[in-house]
């Protein structure tokens, strides 16, 4: 048999290494899925089955995080060098193409979130499996 490694509780059989019927026994469930009842008791004892939404992230902090990563610094340094080794054009360059670069990221990154911010838990409630 496969089992799932789970980093957050005990090793347990895959799902997926189940017949149907195995699997819906399994989950304490069936073809037709949960009675009402069954679905109630669930809510209660495992809370609603929603997304939490993280930390709030401002705009501030979006385009700080942008320059933390260790490339960016390296090449910002590597243009702070440049400035005072007397090479103004390269060290120039090289800080407008970092500039730039994050700024694009920085926009993308906001775009995201926003959009995230806006539709995400709307489009969770109109999920339906089947």
């Amino acid at each position: 048999m496969i089992y799932n490694d789970n980093l957050f509780g005990p090793r347990q059989q895959a799902v997926l290494d189940f017949f149907p019927e195995d699997a819906f026994n399994q989950l304490g469930t069936s073809r037709n899925g949960l009675t009402q009842d069954e679905a109630q008791k669930r809510l209660v004892r495992f809370g609603a089955n929603l997304l939490k939404p993280k930390g709030k992230t401002d705009t501030l902090t979006l385009l700080i995080n942008q320059f933390r990563s260790p490339l960016v610094l390296i090449l910002i340094i590597a243009a702070v060098l440049a400035f005072f080794l007397g090479d103004p054009i390269n060290g120039g360059i090289i800080l407008t193409i970092v500039v730039v670069s994050r700024l694009m990221g920085f926009w993308q990154e906001r775009g995201s979130t926003m959009a995230v911010k806006v539709d995400g838990y709307r489009s969770a409630e109109s999920l339906r499996c089947t």
